[in-house]
């Protein structure tokens, strides 16, 4: 389907790039299936789609779809979720709404990281991270929702973090269990004002939690794996 869609994409023959939104309809219609903003930049900078790209493709492009998908001319859709995903109008209607239905059995769960190591924490500069997506590094310092810590890969304490998942590791360095950790695993629930919960979305977050928990079974749900931060390394 995708492919039918490219090959009815056509460019004037000039010299020019291809404009920003003819770039990211063509990715899209590539695809054929939804896709984060960031991977439609990567995939115009990969396929030479465009020669000039400047210095920021990925702003670029998140900047662009938000400006189109309010016009009534738009040929772009914006999934309510999961956050930073758009789609093409003329894509069925249920591609998009499979794409949606899967996030939520993210539940609350808004990220999460596996396997992090204590000793490549920088304690004054934050939790750095690499989404899986590929967009720009987060710190995710300040977010709030459970951490697990191991030793030589064993699980050996889970605790809540409350007020920010940094302000508990750190707890977790100077208190008795200073010395019963090396590794750690965490979930977060975002950095906004604390919510409630029905009882649906409780079960779906219980769920994802464990779902990606242990690396040796792995998310099943592609949302789930698209959630995952990997640890930012110093140097």
């Amino acid at each position: 389907m995708g492919e039918k869609m490219a090959a009815n994409l056509r460019f004037p023959l000039s010299d020019r790039d291809p404009t920003w939104i003819e770039a990211i309809r063509l990715v899209l219609a590539q695809a054929g299936k939804p896709m984060h903003y960031s991977e439609i930049a990567q995939e115009i900078e990969a396929q030479g789609i465009r020669h000039r790209v400047g210095e920021t493709p990925v702003a670029t492009v998140s900047a662009l779809l938000s400006g189109a998908v309010g016009k009534a001319n738009s040929d772009f859709l914006k999934l309510s979720r999961p956050r930073g995903f758009y789609a093409l109008k003329e894509f069925p209607l249920e591609w998009i709404e499979d794409a949606e239905n899967v996030c939520s059995n993210a539940g609350a769960l808004k990220a999460f990281g596996l396997g992090w190591k204590r000793q490549l924490i920088d304690w004054d500069v934050g939790l750095l991270g690499n989404p899986v997506l590929k967009s720009e590094p987060v710190d995710v310092s300040d977010d709030r929702g459970i951490v697990i810590l191991y030793r030589k890969d064993k699980p050996r304490l889970a605790g809540r973090a409350p007020t920010s998942i940094l302000t508990k590791l750190k707890e977790l360095s100077e208190n008795k269990y200073s010395d019963r950790w090396d590794e750690f695993s965490w979930f977060s629930v975002g950095s906004g004002a604390p919510g409630t919960l029905g009882e649906e979305a409780l079960l779906q977050t219980i769920h994802a939690i464990l779902a990606c928990s242990d690396p040796r079974l792995g998310p099943s749900s592609p949302v789930l794996r698209n959630l995952e931060v990997h640890q930012l390394t110093r140097g």
